[in-house]
């Protein structure tokens, strides 16, 4: 029942899709042809193959992990992992959903004015990474009520992984950011090396964490594996930031920030409960806000903010 009903939605998403993309190109009196399919083609396989060969890359990991997940833990935690998943997709909506928006505009400000594609692209990371990490604080707050209402209490056991999980899912999403602005400067190479990175480290990492932390010890692993994406290309971007004089001073408080969530978020596992949930979440909310005003926001941004807070006020 649940196949077919995707396969429903899926048909229709891909003729409501199909039918807007019609009436987009007739408005913009664009005729699709086949007219140098073979040189289209070699093109865009050159600059899309690094990109495809990244995420074929990942798959056998996933798939020989979640295998041993079962060899070890059982088949019913396949259910808390899709449960887990639900959860921390709350998260990562927003960076998901305007991902195409961000690299078309970013492509085109490449090409027409560097300079704004480079204080774009910071900004883009930066009110990113602040979302996320205000939506996990949320989410790590209600978590506990949230998979009672939504999954049942026979799912209670699944609140520690899915608070590990949402770690990865802050890192993730900040690597996604990455990955869209690498994209639209069409360095694939570079896409295709972390990812090598992140699977193999994922790989390591999950063979030994899973046996002794079973699925907690899965999101661990995935969260070390995308760390180690993340660092790689900080280092990798070191002459890239001298050179356009990249130095942000929000980068430490937001990962001095990610590094406090990241011990809150891993309360569960080592407390072996998750009483404090709410209390910890709460604290992160209010300690970030703090930190994100004085230490992260421009002097031109927190102005912003104080019109819009007196607007809705008025």
């Amino acid at each position: 029942g649940a196949l077919y009903a995707f396969l429903i939605v899926q048909g229709c998403t891909t003729y409501l899709l199909w039918r807007q993309t019609i009436s987009s190109l007739k408005f913009e009196e664009i005729i699709l042809r086949f007219a140098q399919f073979r040189r289209s083609f070699r093109s865009l396989m050159s600059t899309g193959l690094p990109f495809y060969a990244a995420g074929l890359l990942s798959i056998p990991v996933f798939y020989y992990l979640q295998g041993l997940l079962v060899r070890v833990t059982g088949l019913e935690t396949l259910g808390q992992l899709r449960v887990v998943v639900s959860i921390t997709a709350m998260i990562s909506f927003l960076p998901t959903s305007i991902a195409a928006v961000m690299v078309s505009h970013l492509a085109s400000e490449s090409g027409s004015d560097y300079a704004s594609f480079v204080r774009k692209s910071l900004v883009n990371i930066k009110f990113v990474w602040i979302f996320v990490l205000f939506s996990s604080a949320a989410t790590f707050a209600v978590m506990p009520i949230l998979i009672d209402v939504l999954f049942g209490d026979s799912y209670t056991t699944a609140i520690t992984p899915a608070s590990a999980a949402l770690i990865l899912g802050v890192l993730s999403c900040v690597l996604g950011v990455v990955s869209n602005i690498v994209l639209s400067r069409r360095r694939l190479l570079i896409t295709f090396s972390y990812t090598f990175l992140q699977a193999g480290a994922l790989l390591a990492f999950g063979i030994f964490m899973i046996p002794s932390m079973g699925l907690t010890g899965y999101f661990f692993a995935e969260s070390v594996s995308v760390g180690g994406a993340l660092l790689f290309v900080w280092f990798w971007s070191h002459a890239w930031r001298q050179r356009n004089a990249v130095s942000p001073r929000w980068i430490l408080p937001m990962l001095a920030l990610t590094i406090f969530y990241i011990i809150a978020f891993s309360s569960p596992a080592w407390l072996g409960h998750s009483s404090y949930n709410w209390w910890i979440g709460l604290a992160g909310m209010t300690f970030s806000a703090v930190i994100v005003y004085w230490l992260v926001l421009d002097n031109l941004e927190r102005d912003l903010l104080k019109s819009l807070v007196l607007s809705r006020r008025i």
